[in-house]
């Protein structure tokens, strides 16, 4: 008996270490599994977030008219040109709104928008245009006198991918405070307080479903709906949740805040227009309200925060009924939070849902297109110009096109 004893007393620190060998073996294979599973999803969504406001289709223009004072340029060809640009005239209004114009005795008040010029940006502000005997008799603006004045050229092209989507990243440092705040308001007010995933979120949407009986209301902060739509798939799965919080977590100790939500608001998904999928804020705003981001009204700016949640059915243009009572409930919770005098929500909501529809994706010069297409890519990118995100400035007089 005492052999025996001895025997499986010498055998047992044999049997633990392979027990403790196996044990880690198995921990260093699944901390492996776990880096892998993390690896390629984190790589492909810190590269996506790091050019979200890089990557953008390029924008062909036509020869942007001038208007010189004392020229011989009337009326009549102001208004034409106005008009291809997508300019619509408003009536009584003191001030014409952005993209707008109206007549004014012997000549024209506009609001230019903003819009790519030889220098870097140009337009915004009022213009003040006069005529006498088919010549420029005075030009001001903003209430200055000046010598020429351009009009915002006409869109010839855009050179989109096949996935036929457009972008208008928002400029360096622009996060307009009233479209920040409507879209936090709609999607996710604890944004600058979470580290990624928000339980008290997902306890209160839970909640909100279990009251209501179905899905109604979604838990994921901004970081994980960019996740979401960086990286990975639309799967409802376990699994998939658990690798969008993890990579939240993740995105939010390797970027600010700041750059998180810059990254969702140049990315997010806001429905289509002129048979385009419209990505982002940027062109979304000039898609169904012909203006730049920052030049939203309040109504504006909350009409397309409601969208992000189901753009088709909430569409201000094919579904206004909808877009106006998602807007309001965005405005009410704007008042809410804080972020807004509730008069001024109130103000808002009694608003009709009113749109600009701009062209996006016209098709007014294809063979010159073309040409500029050949010619872009030996003068000035190796960048395709799907992705390229070039302002190019033709010579080419939009008029001239349309008659030949």
């Amino acid at each position: 008996m005492n052999g025996s004893t001895a025997r499986a007393g010498a055998s047992r620190p044999a049997w633990v270490l392979r027990v403790v060998v196996g044990g880690a073996a198995a921990a260093v294979l699944a901390a492996v599994a776990g880096v892998v599973w993390l690896a390629a999803p984190a790589w492909r969504l810190f590269g996506a977030v790091g050019a979200a406001s890089a990557v953008a289709p390029s924008h062909l223009y036509a020869r942007a008219l001038v208007l010189r004072r004392g020229e011989a340029i009337g009326l009549g060809r102001v208004r034409q040109e106005l008009d291809a640009a997508a300019y619509r005239e408003e009536d009584g209004a003191a001030v014409p709104d952005v993209g707008a114009f109206r007549t004014v005795p012997s000549g024209l008040l506009v609001h230019l928008r903003r819009f790519p010029g030889p220098q870097g940006p140009e337009g915004g502000g009022l213009l003040d245009a006069r005529f006498a005997s088919g010549r420029v008799s005075r030009l001001e603006r903003d209430g200055a006198v000046v010598g020429e004045a351009s009009l915002e050229p006409v869109l010839l092209a855009t050179y989109a991918s096949d996935a036929r989507t457009d972008r208008r990243p928002l400029a360096a440092g622009a996060l307009p405070e009233p479209l920040v705040h409507a879209v936090l308001a709609a999607e996710d007010d604890a944004f600058f307080s979470h580290g990624g995933v928000s339980l008290a979120a997902i306890a209160r949407a839970a909640w909100a479903d279990l009251r209501a009986g179905a899905a109604v209301q979604g838990g994921s902060t901004l970081t994980q709906q960019l996740v979401k739509n960086l990286a990975l798939s639309d799967e409802r799965t376990l699994t998939r949740k658990l690798r969008e919080a993890a990579l939240a977590g993740l995105l939010e100790r390797r970027f600010s805040k700041v750059e998180i939500l810059r990254a969702y608001l140049d990315t997010i998904y806001l429905g289509s227009h002129d048979g385009v999928g419209l990505i982002g804020v940027g062109i979304a705003a000039r898609a169904y309200f012909g203006k730049d981001p920052d030049q939203l009204s309040l109504a504006e700016a909350a009409t397309l925060a409601g969208m992000i949640a189901a753009p088709a059915r909430t569409s201000p243009i094919a579904h206004p009924g909808r877009a106006r009572a998602r807007r309001n409930w965005v405005l009410r919770r704007m008042a809410g939070l804080g972020y807004v005098p509730a008069a001024e929500a109130e103000r808002a909501a009694a608003a009709p849902v009113e749109t600009a529809p701009t062209p996006v994706a016209p098709v007014r010069a294809p063979y010159f297109a073309g040409a500029a297409r050949l010619e872009a890519r030996v003068r000035a990118t190796v960048v395709p110009l799907e992705r390229a995100g070039l302002a190019l400035l033709s010579t080419l007089d939009w008029r001239d096109q349309e008659a030949a």
